[in-house]
């Protein structure tokens, strides 16, 4: 069976269909719902490998493994301060929900919030660096 209770927690198991295996804890006491929870990630692994599609990732997960991968990076804690501010804007969506106009928007936030000096460039640099 895919799904073993450990304690008072289900837990997963299972193989993709390009051979990877797959375990981790439903998160939870129901045996209903670790069982939906299963039948989710294994489907959403189906596609991956035989449909082509990609994985549906939030932006908690790409945050997470974008600081984990630069841990060397001298300004390793001023990009933690950064992905702190973003989280209240990004936390818990998936990344094809981030559009442009999202983006756009948190990023006018993150003008009002700074110095004078960098909305300016933001809006006439590029328009300066043209001209040279």
């Amino acid at each position: 069976m895919s799904l073993c209770k450990r304690g008072k927690t289900w837990w997963i198991s299972f193989t993709t269909p390009s051979g990877e295996r797959v375990r981790c804890s439903a998160a939870t006491e129901d045996k209903t719902q670790a069982q939906e929870f299963h039948d989710k990630l294994k489907a959403e692994s189906w596609r991956v490998a035989r449909l082509g599609d990609k994985p549906k990732r939030t932006w908690d997960e790409a945050a997470y493994k974008w600081l984990m991968e630069t841990q060397h990076k001298a300004s390793h804690k001023q990009d933690m301060k950064q992905v702190a501010w973003f989280q209240q804007f990004f936390r818990g969506q998936l990344l094809s929900e981030l559009t442009r106009e999202v983006i756009a928007e948190v990023g006018e936030i993150k003008c009002k919030e700074t110095s004078p000096s960098i909305v300016i460039w933001l809006q006439f640099g590029p328009f300066y660096e043209e001209q040279l």
